[in-house]
Parts: C-alpha cells; sequence; structure tokens
C-alpha cells in the first residue's frame, strides 16, 4: 500500500505543478516519460510485480526531478512556488536510492523508513511556503 500511495502522490503532484506553474504543463509534456499525466487514473503496470512498482516508482521520482529543476530559478507566485515545493517534498520523503545506486543513475526505491513530518495526503493538505519549506 504504500508504494501505491507514494506513487498517488507523485502524480498529483506533477498535475497540481501542471495546473498552477506556468509553463509546467508544457515541460512536463516535454521532458516526463513515466506517467500520461494529462489522464486521470492510476499507471497500468502489474501491480503484483515488485519490479514494475521499481521501474515506475524510478520514472516518476525522475520525472519529478526534471520538472523541480526546470523551474529552480523561476520567480513564481506563491501558489505557484508551494506546488513546486510540495512536489520537491513528495519526490523526497518516501524513496531512497535502489540497492546498488546513489541515485544518479535514476534508479529509487520505496524507502525501508518514515520520513519525519511526513506529507500523508496532499489532497488533504494546505500548502503554505514559510522560508523555503512547507507546511500542512
Amino acid at each position: 500500500m504504500a508504494t501505491q500511495d507514494t506513487i498517488t502522490q507523485l502524480i498529483g503532484a506533477i498535475r497540481r505543478v501542471g495546473r498552477e506553474v506556468p509553463g509546467a504543463a508544457e515541460v512536463i509534456a516535454a521532458v516526463c516519460t513515466g506517467h500520461d499525466y494529462s489522464s486521470p487514473g492510476k499507471p497500468r503496470i502489474d501491480w503484483s510485480d515488485p519490479a514494475a512498482k521499481d521501474v515506475l516508482v524510478s520514472a516518476l521520482v525522475g520525472d519529478a526531478n526534471a520538472v523541480v529543476a526546470a523551474f529552480a530559478e523561476a520567480e513564481l507566485e506563491e501558489a505557484a512556488a508551494a506546488a513546486l515545493a510540495l512536489l520537491a517534498l513528495v519526490a523526497g520523503q518516501d524513496v531512497e536510492p535502489a540497492e546498488g545506486s546513489d541515485g544518479r543513475d535514476g534508479r529509487w526505491r520505496i524507502a525501508r523508513r518514515v520520513a519525519p513530518d511526513r506529507v500523508i495526503s496532499t489532497a488533504a493538505c494546505q500548502v503554505v511556503c514559510v522560508s523555503g519549506s512547507v507546511q500542512c
């Protein structure tokens, strides 16, 4: 269940950035390959296959990192900045480099720990950007 929660949060956060950040929908369409973020619903994978889930998690984290990097220097309005900050938080809170990886090769897995102050549900969270951090 933790894997599906992380996947749902990543997809939701990327879609939110696409709605909130000017130009992000185009960036997402151009650089993101882990999921069709324009379509609702869960990705179509074999949810009983751990390898398929690992590949999906790696792709979604890669997509999130690419989107965050694309807007790292952008001056954004508060709502857009909050959406981007939430994406960065969600992309890092539940994952760690896959076994035998340092993360630079794009291989990620669900972390074997619970992040302190973990955002449990981005849908139920009102995000406020305070001094560069996200609070709920």
